[in-house]
């Protein structure tokens, strides 16, 4: 009977959300190096919370999304954890730890390796994507390629979206090689940044830990900043108002590199983790 149940869970799972292998567990966690990241299922799979040498530097809450999200003109946000209007389709998903494939039905309470690997490949209306998460030299490593079946309007799109601890206190982010821009979070729901970039450090002085993102592959893409009471989020973000024509393929690549340092010191480490990545 117990048996059964589960092949009915399996089952159901796979309708539901579309995909072609069997459904991973509901929540996944690894711990990799001094990383300690938890992927979920009402996400699609995405990163759904980041801990560092055991502090907080992201939230795990259910309404703060992960991952790629497309807004299309008058219907809305689709992907990720926004099902509000439609569901992302899961085609296939799978996990390496060590480079050894883990099937779904094989996976542990804890995942713990040195280096962990997911390729899932997924769909949104006509777009196509396949998202690569690589975690390795406690670093995080994100990639991402789509393509258009169909020529697909678009408002925008966001990649690597991370909601970063609501208790970071200040950003640093470099514009380009003699151009930055600096501040203190003020929790006021604005977007303190909208624009190009090269990388961005967030810094929470309360506890002294700090996360670098470098984007390290990719065209015409510009950087948002949310500053809000639940988290300070940033999205890589693209096609604003423009359509993806059918058959075009685009690829974004995303580095994040995490680090402990003193106040007055912060954005000196942040600028060395950055050229290493």
């Amino acid at each position: 009977m117990k048996k059964t149940l589960i092949l009915l869970c399996v089952v159901i799972g796979v309708i539901l959300n579309g995909a072609d292998n069997p459904i991973y567990p509901n929540s996944i966690p690894i711990s990799c190096g001094i990383l300690k990241v938890r992927l979920d299922s009402a996400k699609f799979w995405n990163i759904n919370g980041i801990k560092y040498n055991d502090l907080p530097v992201s939230v795990d809450l259910s309404g703060a999304h992960w991952g790629t999200v497309f807004q299309f003109p008058e219907i809305g946000f689709i992907g990720s954890g926004h099902t509000e209007n439609e569901s992302e389709k899961v085609i296939d998903i799978k996990i390496f730890a060590d480079g050894k494939y883990i099937p779904p039905e094989n996976v542990p309470e804890l995942i713990k390796c040195s280096e962990f690997k997911m390729i899932k490949r997924s769909r949104v209306r006509d777009i196509n994507f396949k998202y690569s998460l690589g975690i390795r030299n406690n670093q995080i490593l994100e990639s991402c390629e789509l393509t258009a079946d169909k020529e697909s309007s678009l408002n925008l799109m966001y990649n690597f979206m991370h909601p970063w601890s609501e208790k970071m206190t200040d950003y640093y982010i470099q514009i380009k090689n003699n151009e930055s821009q600096q501040g203190e979070f003020k929790t006021d729901d604005k977007f303190p940044y909208e624009g190009k970039f090269v990388w961005i450090s967030l810094y929470n002085r309360n506890n002294q830990s700090g996360v670098v993102s470098k984007f390290t592959g990719g065209d015409d893409v510009v950087l948002f900043l949310w500053d809000r009471k639940q988290y300070k989020k940033t999205y890589l973000c693209s096609f604003l108002k423009k359509t993806m024509s059918a058959g075009h393929s685009v690829n974004y690549n995303f580095s994040t590199a995490f680090f402990e340092s003193p106040s007055e010191d912060w954005i000196k480490m942040a600028k060395n983790i950055a050229d290493t990545l």
